[in-house]
């Protein structure tokens, strides 16, 4: 019997992802002020525990489940390999390890991170690196060769055409548009 075929297990997992979020939403305000990277963390482990998630129709009431049952990844497994890719970015993350995290196969781990996260997961970490990437940009004075390789991409080429790609214009002039005038902040 699945977890969605007992009676009111749909309540149960729906309230343990509400509860689940809600921590991590409140962890982030918490350290807000003190550590906005620890902040920004909580919020991206809350996102990805959102998107794993969908919103079902039944019986005219709207509920949370968990899209592990229909062979997707159960939010605790979401959360761990967020997490695990968050704390190895800038090092070589393989399929097998991340499948071997959650006890899983490497063939099964792909579809159902796929089906749980809507992407697949090396889109997911080349989307996390962006973000790393993107950030730096916004905060340091980092050379972009340097800035690429501290965020996990093989170098200043890669960062170029991956970033281009995602945001439509070059890290340098992104920077320029977008960079934290580092003067005022000392």
């Amino acid at each position: 019997m699945t977890l969605s075929s007992q009676p009111g297990a749909d309540h149960v997992d729906g309230e343990r992802i509400s509860a689940t979020v809600s921590f991590l939403i409140e962890s982030a305000a918490a350290s807000f002020e003190t550590n906005k990277d620890a902040s920004r963390d909580f919020l991206k482990r809350a996102c990805v525990l959102l998107r794993a998630t969908r919103r079902v129709e039944r019986r005219g009431e709207n509920s949370l489940e968990p899209r592990a049952t229909v062979n997707g990844l159960a939010p605790w497994q979401v959360n761990r390999v967020a997490a695990y890719i968050d704390s190895h970015l800038t090092t070589q993350i393989r399929g097998g390890d991340l499948a071997k995290l959650i006890n899983v196969s490497k063939g099964q781990f792909f579809r159902a991170f796929k089906l749980s996260v809507g992407i697949p997961p090396f889109e997911y970490i080349r989307q996390r690196r962006v973000d790393l990437a993107r950030e730096m940009l916004k905060r340091t004075s980092e050379p972009m060769s340097q800035v690429a390789i501290a965020s996990g991409l093989c170098d200043q080429s890669h960062l170029c055409r991956v970033f281009r790609r995602t945001f439509g214009q070059s890290p340098g002039a992104w920077r320029r548009a977008n960079a934290v005038d580092l003067e005022q902040r000392a």
